[in-house]
C-alpha cells in the first residue's frame, strides 16, 4: 500500500509540473494576466485532476 501512495505522490508532482507549464502557456497567450489571483487555482486543478486520473489507473 505504501508503494501505491509513493507512486501517487510522485505522479502528483509530475501533474503539478504540467499545471505550471499550462499556466505559463496561458500567461504567454494572454488568457491569464501576470497579476491574476487565479494562477494557483490553475495549478491546483490540474494537479487534482491528474492525481485522480492517476489513482484510478494505479488501482486497476
Amino acid at each position: 500500500m505504501l508503494h501505491f501512495y509513493l507512486k501517487l505522490s510522485l505522479w502528483t508532482l509530475v501533474w503539478c509540473g504540467v499545471g505550471v507549464a499550462l499556466l505559463f502557456a496561458l500567461m504567454s497567450i494572454g488568457v491569464i494576466s501576470d497579476d491574476s489571483s487565479r494562477k494557483g487555482a490553475v495549478v491546483f486543478v490540474v494537479a487534482l485532476f491528474g492525481a485522480l486520473i492517476t489513482a484510478s489507473r494505479l488501482r486497476k
